[in-house]
């Protein structure tokens, strides 16, 4: 059966504006109301070093005031309010293990880092003596990627990259960060060079924008890698997608596309 993601919980404004805002606790346990059995969050470290889920570098996208979240503690950004942006004010930056304590028994959440690779020994911390098999890890950080597999072996590490077609060079690459000032880097984005990069450093698999060469999901089959995708949001194109042999879709329409999906077997 296909697993479905929902993104950031749930709750991007203009997708499902009646939801809780994206990231906070309240999202992903609306996400879980809604039936879904996988999730997705994003987390970042603060200046006193706790994990906490949120997707910008600086807050002023979805809280009431301006800051960089690694250069504030803890107390300062959860004193900001995160849900009157969309309406429902009150709700705070929520920790890390605050969201997978609420995680249901038998569902998955996937847990992104948007951090350089400091972030990885706090993380796991905070997962120590949880079933890895419930907690897949995906990154942009090429470095961050490395560090994550090397210090929690049991979790799948995914790469997280977005595909972009070089039309004059006749050939795709394949953007990711990289460093601790989480520098835009890119790779080759032919598959045969992407597996490579993969499999070298030991990851489980690549979280690919739904725009990739189309011989990708076959390809990280036939390796033995995982395979997902994000973010879709057409029902239409998610079948696509299962058609090529995606098994892993995120989507900021999670209980549409699981319904819309019923029944679908990946490739």
């Amino acid at each position: 059966m296909i697993e479905v993601v929902a993104h950031r919980g749930a709750g991007q404004r203009h997708v499902l504006p009646h939801a809780p805002p994206e990231n906070t606790a309240e999202a992903v346990a609306f996400a879980w109301a809604q039936g879904a059995r996988a999730a997705e969050v994003d987390v970042q470290l603060t200046r006193d070093g706790a994990v906490v889920c949120f997707h910008d570098q600086r807050t002023a996208r979805t809280s009431d005031v301006d800051r960089a979240v690694r250069e504030s503690t803890l107390a300062e950004l959860q004193a900001l309010d995160v849900g009157l942006w969309k309406g429902q004010p009150g709700l705070r930056v929520p920790l890390l293990s605050d969201v997978l304590a609420a995680v249901p028994a038998h569902a998955r959440l996937y847990i992104e880092l948007k951090f350089p690779p400091a972030i990885v020994s706090p993380l796991a911390e905070v997962l120590a003596g949880l079933d890895p098999g419930r907690f897949p890890l995906i990154t942009f950080g090429l470095d961050t990627a490395v560090a994550a597999k090397e210090a929690l072996p049991e979790h799948d590490v995914l790469l997280l990259l977005e595909f972009a077609a070089d039309y004059p060079a006749g050939r795709w690459i394949a953007r990711a960060h990289q460093g601790p000032d989480w520098a835009p880097t890119t790779l080759p984005g032919d598959v045969d060079s992407v597996l490579r990069w993969v499999q070298e450093r030991g990851l489980d698999g690549i979280d690919s924008s739904f725009v990739m060469p189309p011989s990708l999901p076959r390809r990280l089959a036939e390796a033995d890698l995982r395979c997902a995708v994000w973010t879709v949001n057409d029902v239409a194109m998610a079948r696509e997608l299962v058609a090529q042999g995606v098994p892993v879709i995120t989507t900021d329409r999670e209980a549409e596309l699981r319904a819309g999906l019923g029944g679908c077997d990946a490739g």
